[in-house]
């Protein structure tokens, strides 16, 4: 066994199997500096784990809680002590040699991060949390979002019966940019929701609670909540957008992809439901401004929607001014 599958094995036995996953595909080295430790004749090292990009990228977003988790894994592995290395810290690097999802799928075989269908070329991926009572309701969210290239996640519509179900969920967690909870009367009954939020916080990403009956608790209460002031689809779906908007570590991303959907707007209903977010728009680039200019005479959609070619001209006026 080497040192990674051993602390892969540590992690899941101390129930952080969702960290062991996310080290599945990665190679340990250890960097051993100069720097002399606090034992007698030990040297400073950092554990460096090498990933292939798309593993990488999920790994840097861990915070420091997660981090430490796997820092005491490795330091079962390679215990400080005299006369050798005394490993202090853990690093992400990408490996340059590791094949990525795409070239994976090129070849016709699964990796652990290959793209899902349930998360959408430029979208914003948001995982979705609620007890199975209101799947219908999460369900109906999901579709008002997907207007505006906001891919969720919910458990009880987009896991296929065949697949295994809770690696799918934790892929899910791992793999989101923001985590939206439905804070309903039973919430807190269910064995997992807790779980699910717990991951968001665990990784540092944005958690909104959608308050629906219950207050914010425990770690979520420290967010800020939303409160619909009608529980529809389509109130709900149009807060989570805009705390999409509002939020510094969504808001381009969600910028980016709410004009895109614009842009290619295959009906004037999801013309409509874009355009009249274009006022919480904060920036985008200039190149993706003149795309959303262009719309209305590229895309009959967008041309003949009520009232949305004057919302694209309001918002190209603005953000020339803010440029």
């Amino acid at each position: 066994m080497d040192d990674l599958d051993a602390i892969r094995r540590i992690l899941v036995h101390r129930d952080h199997r969702d960290l062991a996953d996310l080290l599945a595909r990665a190679r340990l080295e250890v960097d051993v500096s100069s720097q002399y430790g606090s034992y007698w004749n030990s040297f400073v090292a950092t554990a460096e784990f090498y990933a292939p990009i798309e593993d990488c990228d999920v790994l840097r977003t861990l915070g420091d809680s997660a981090r430490g988790i796997i820092l005491d894994a490795v330091q079962e592995i390679h215990p400080p002590r005299d006369n050798d290395m005394e490993v202090r810290y853990i690093d992400f690097l990408v490996d340059p040699e590791a094949p990525t999802a795409e070239v994976h799928a090129a070849r016709g075989s699964a990796s652990p991060l290959d793209a899902r269908p349930y998360w959408r070329a430029n979208h914003l991926r948001l995982f979705l949390s609620h007890v199975h009572a209101h799947k219908a309701l999460a369900r109906q969210v999901q579709q008002q979002l997907q207007y505006r290239y906001v891919s969720t996640f919910v458990a009880h519509v987009d896991i296929e019966p065949t697949a295994e179900w809770l690696g799918e969920i934790e892929h899910a967690l791992a793999s989101c940019d923001v985590l939206a909870a439905f804070l309903t009367e039973d919430f807190h009954a269910s064995p997992w929701t807790d779980q699910e939020v717990g991951f968001a916080v665990c990784r540092q990403i944005p958690v909104i609670p959608i308050m629906l009956g219950v207050q914010p608790y425990g770690f979520i209460a420290r967010y800020q909540s939303m409160r619909p002031q009608e529980g529809t689809p389509y109130l709900i779906g149009l807060g989570i957008c805009r705390a999409l908007l509002s939020n510094d570590a969504t808001a381009s991303k969600m910028s980016e992809a709410l004009c895109r959907a614009l842009v290619e707007a295959d009906s004037y209903e999801a013309a409509r439901r874009c355009a009249e977010l274009l006022p919480h728009v904060r920036s985008v680039s200039p190149g993706i401004v003149d795309q959303v200019k262009g719309a209305p005479d590229a895309n009959r959609q967008v041309g003949e929607a009520h009232g949305v070619p004057w919302k694209i001209e309001r918002f190209v006026g603005r953000m020339g001014r803010a440029s």
